[in-house]
């Protein structure tokens, strides 16, 4: 990313969260494991001066799993409905 802020200086980057699965496993994959990674990536976004954007949040359920009605796959995938969360998550939280 330094190299981007350096070469770009006036480019926006943002470091987006991993969205969380619609099963409690999926072949090693964990929700558990996806919130320790975006707990790395927004440290990263701080450190290095990026925006992070927790965009996970807009698709989470209480649960913290995906839900079922927005996996197309009913394990690891969003279909058009969740596409359409995530999307109306970023323009309303990323860079204006």
């Amino acid at each position: 990313m330094n190299t981007i802020k350096q070469q770009s200086p006036d480019t926006k980057i943002i470091l987006n969260s991993i969205y969380p699965i619609a099963v409690a496993d999926y072949s090693g994959i964990t929700n558990e494991k996806i919130d320790t990674a975006n707990t790395w990536i927004e440290k990263l976004a701080a450190d290095t001066g990026v925006r992070y954007l927790d965009s996970e949040s807009a698709i989470k359920d209480s649960t913290g799993m995906m839900p079922m009605d927005i996996s197309n796959d009913k394990k690891l995938h969003m279909n058009e409905k969740g596409y359409q969360l995530v999307i109306k998550y970023l323009c309303t939280h990323g860079y204006k």
